[in-house]
Order: structure tokens, then C-alpha cells, then sequence
């Protein structure tokens, strides 16, 4: 519920999921290593995170990905007022454990509250 917001508080596993799978979503993105979020307003949430993408690709090409991954997300969650993305090399080892969210068409704060 909103009014149980508490400032400072990080997003639900289920939000946190859906922002992962989102991002993996934009071309380029070939792995999510870590997301962090924290709530800096009632409906306004802050996300770090970083994604890994592909070794061969040029500087302009990552920013590219960045962007549309902030695109992506916030396009999908208007409440996720401000995104900071790391970008670093593909190791090649796996770590995001894509999950079915039946979410579709989630656009507000109180559907993952």
C-alpha cells in the first residue's frame, strides 16, 4: 500500500525482476550482474545497475544501449524517476535468471506495491 511507503526502502523482488528482464530485452544487453534500487519519493524509485554487453562493441554503441535501456524502463515503469547504468564487458558467465512476471501492461506505482 502507498501510505506503508518508507523512504529509503528498496523496490519489491518482483519490481527488481521485471526492471532485470526489461533491460534484457534491448539489443546488446547480454547480461544484468547487479540492480539496486531505493524509493526517494512516494512514487519515484532509484535504480542502479549493471549490465553487461558485448566486448566488440565501441563506446558510442554502448551509450547507445545505456540510453535505450533507461528508454525501455521508464516507458514501462513511471515510476522509476532516475536510472544510473554501469556498463561493463561480458565475462561470459551468466548470472540473470530470467523469470515469467505476468505484469503486462504494468504502468503504476501501486500494481507492484
Amino acid at each position: 500500500m502507498l501510505t506503508d511507503l518508507i523512504i529509503g526502502c528498496s523496490a519489491s523482488q518482483i519490481t527488481v525482476q521485471l526492471i532485470g528482464d526489461l533491460a534484457m530485452k534491448v539489443p546488446g544487453v547480454t547480461d544484468i550482474r547487479e540492480i539496486k534500487t531505493m524509493y526517494v519519493g512516494p512514487q519515484s524509485l532509484l535504480v542502479n545497475m549493471e549490465i553487461k554487453i558485448k566486448n566488440y562493441l565501441d563506446v558510442q554503441s554502448a551509450e547507445n544501449i545505456s540510453d535505450e535501456v533507461e528508454k525501455v524502463i521508464k516507458a514501462d515503469l513511471s515510476f522509476v524517476t532516475h536510472i544510473n547504468i554501469e556498463i561493463i564487458v561480458d565475462d561470459m558467465v551468466q548470472g540473470w535468471k530470467r523469470k515469467t512476471v505476468s505484469c503486462p501492461d504494468l504502468k503504476s506505482f501501486s500494481e507492484v506495491m
